[in-house]
């Protein structure tokens, strides 16, 4: 265990949260969402019930561009701007390493390495 205090962690979360214009019901639905792919992991090429939520949970988005089946399971987000400038690119990685999760989590694995 980290040794953290959950609600000093809890703090700094709904902090970072407010800065990215992120409020209380939105922070907790993107916890809940990460906790449920957490529970659910799938190796490299095999993300195939992690993609589809994550296509669920952006198709409700509106002003996107969604491209999938990228490599497979990946998926490609453009979000466009009103004014012109410099495009940033950001990349996340979405399988899970094939290791038995030891741990006591509610939302831990349920699938064994």
């Amino acid at each position: 265990k980290s040794g953290r205090c959950p609600e000093l962690e809890r703090s700094r979360r709904e902090r970072l949260a407010m800065g990215a214009g992120v409020n209380s019901e939105e922070l907790a639905s993107i916890v809940h969402l990460r906790r449920e792919l957490h529970r659910i992991p799938e190796i490299a090429f095999e993300e195939f019930q992690t993609s589809a939520r994550l296509l669920s949970e952006l198709r409700t988005v509106e002003g996107i561009t969604i491209r999938s089946g990228m490599a497979g399971t990946g998926i490609v987000v453009d979000i466009s701007g009103d004014r012109p400038g410099p495009c940033v690119a950001l990349r996340a990685d979405m399988d899970a390493l094939p290791i038995t999760e030891e741990s006591d989590l509610a939302y831990r694995s349920t699938r064994p390495g």
